[in-house]
Formats: structure tokens, C-alpha cells, sequence
């Protein structure tokens, strides 16, 4: 509901990220990521790059789990080539810690069409947690994979896991086309 001018507003927040209690910090972020204000900013007469300031954040292990997913869905909203590497090796953790930041860097893998992308998130399909099967799935039909011959591999594979999920991905798009 803010009438001003979004752009000032981020540019005077953003500095505090990081000084903020965990869920302010987030939602700072999520509105910054809404606000749809740009890769730069300005203070005064200096500019600042928001892309790699929150490719900062997002790389730093000692902020909030939260503000770091935050980061993830930042990058969703507003793609950067050197944010892919970093999106591929947080969708291809494993750890049972870790499924938070591989489910939502699966999804957030969407945006960044490629092959590079697409083998990343086949190899999510094998991972023992649903959610992130789920995403990769979801961003494999998103970037208009088909079945029959970019997923043949899988659907033809041993994987029950990942043919399953890619099979179910399909079945549910195929299900809204028909209502």
C-alpha cells in the first residue's frame, strides 16, 4: 500500500538487512524481490549492485536460514548468470538440514533455462526428499521438457522415484488443461 517511490524506499532499507531480526530481515527481502526496483540502487551519489549484494547474503552460511531462502527466491524473480552455479549446488544438496534450500532453489531454477539447468534439476528427480522431486519436476515442465524424448531417459529409467514424479508433474498440468 506504499504510495511512494518504491525504489528510495528499498535504497534506505536495504543497508539494515542483515541488523534485522530474522523475519523483518525476510520480509524486507521478499518486498525488495516484489518491489520489482532493479539490479541498482543509489545512496547519495554512490550505487550499489542489489544482485550481488543479496548473492552475498545467500552465500553467507552465518545469516538466518530464512533470509537465505529469501535470496534463493530473489534470484527466481530476478535472474543472474552468476547466480545459477550457486541455485545448482543449493538445489543438489543432500543433507537432511538442507532439503528447505534444494526444494526451493529447485523451483527457483525456472527462470534460468538451459541445459546446465535441465541436468541439474533431472539429477534433483533422484533426491530422497518428495519436495524437492516436486520442484525439479514442476520447473522441468515449466521450461517445456517433454516426456517423450527430453525426459525419455527418466521416464524409461530405473529411477521409480523420478519417473514417478516426473509422470505425476505431467498428469496434474494435463489435468488443469482439461478443467
Amino acid at each position: 500500500l506504499f504510495s511512494g517511490s518504491k525504489e528510495h524506499l528499498v535504497n534506505s532499507i536495504q543497508d539494515y538487512i542483515p541488523s534485522l531480526t530474522s523475519p523483518l530481515a525476510t520480509a524486507l527481502v521478499n518486498f525488495i524481490r516484489l518491489a520489482q526496483v532493479g539490479r541498482y540502487g543509489k545512496k547519495g551519489n554512490t550505487s550499489f549492485d542489489r544482485f550481488t549484494y543479496f548473492l552475498d547474503l545467500l552465500t553467507n552460511e552465518s545469516c538466518n536460514k530464512e533470509l537465505r531462502l529469501a535470496c534463493i527466491r530473489y534470484f527466481m524473480s530476478n535472474p543472474w548468470d552468476k547466480a545459477l552455479p550457486v541455485l545448482q549446488s543449493f538445489a543438489l544438496r543432500d543433507g537432511a538440514e538442507e532439503w528447505e534450500f534444494a526444494a526451493v532453489a529447485a523451483i527457483a531454477l525456472a527462470a534460468y533455462p538451459g541445459k546446465r539447468t535441465e541436468d541439474t534439476l533431472k539429477q534433483c528427480l533422484s533426491s530422497r526428499v518428495w519436495f524437492v522431486r516436486y520442484n525439479a519436476a514442476k520447473s522441468l515442465y515449466a521450461l517445456g521438457l517433454s516426456l517423450e524424448t527430453d525426459l525419455s531417459e527418466i521416464v524409461q529409467g530405473s529411477d521409480d522415484y523420478a519417473r514417478d514424479m516426473v509422470n505425476y508433474r505431467w498428469q496434474l498440468e494435463s489435468d488443469k488443461k482439461d478443467q
